[in-house]
């Protein structure tokens, strides 16, 4: 079938409302106590946090904005607000294909690549120690049955000055000694341990922006593989908030 391609026109609703967004901007810029502030934004960090997705589908632009999300960090709310995460998390929502669904398929491939990465695992720890991997850190928890301290290189996931942690193809062993402990040691740095307290996430905004917050997040190639599989993940993946104490 051949691709639709849309017309100039099909793109005014989104240069309409990203000029709106703008006005917006600029008018709370101008409103006092504002402007001691510093808040505002310009055209390059409103289109960044105007998402848009076109649907090529049935040929029509649907724009998908998470613009109070803007708003929120620019008064001091922090994307973890619950305005802001409500709102994208029904961006996910309104995109097509993104209700949670188990695949069998997926759920083959996260095993196969976490046994590699099992395999890679003290080459993984030396890069991490000698020069960092990205959002990766180190997870120390206490064992639920043995009571012994084990650690696990984890993706770090930041969403609005919160961090958390999770395994997107269901419970491992170390997701189920966290939940029971409620309690670990996370490493950002190798020289920079954190207390931190664990509270696991149940289905709903929050745990949503996290998972879809974790596919922007990870270093290519683990990004295709998070964005590819979000589905799943929606449907089998278990995350914690992590709270330093």
């Amino acid at each position: 079938m051949a691709a639709v391609v849309p017309s100039r026109t099909a793109f005014r609703p989104m240069t309409a409302a990203v000029t709106a967004n703008l006005a917006a901007t600029q008018a709370d810029r101008a409103a006092p106590g504002n402007q001691a502030r510093g808040h505002g934004l310009n055209a390059f960090s409103a289109l960044r946090f105007a998402r848009w997705r076109l649907h090529k589908y049935d040929g029509s632009i649907s724009p998908i904005p998470v613009l109070r999300e803007t708003r929120a960090r620019r008064r001091g709310g922090g994307l973890h607000s619950a305005s802001a995460l409500t709102d994208t998390a029904a961006g996910l929502q309104r995109i097509p294909g993104m209700i949670p669904r188990r695949s069998s398929a997926w759920n083959a491939a996260f095993r196969v690549a976490y046994a590699t990465i099992r395999i890679m695992d003290p080459l993984l720890r030396w890069t991490w120690f000698s020069v960092g991997l990205g959002i990766t850190s180190r997870l120390t928890v206490r064992g639920r049955r043995t009571g012994r301290e084990r650690s696990v290189l984890v993706g770090l996931i930041r969403v609005g000055g919160r961090w958390y942690v999770g395994h997107p193809n269901g419970e491992v062993a170390w997701t189920r000694n966290l939940l029971s402990s409620r309690s670990a040691r996370v490493f950002p740095r190798p020289e920079a341990p954190v207390d931190v307290a664990a509270a696991p996430l149940d289905q709903g905004p929050e745990r949503d922006a996290v998972i879809y917050a974790t596919s922007e997040q990870q270093p290519f190639p683990a990004n295709l593989l998070y964005r590819g599989a979000r589905r799943h993940i929606l449907s089998e993946g278990r995350y914690f908030r992590l709270e330093p104490r």
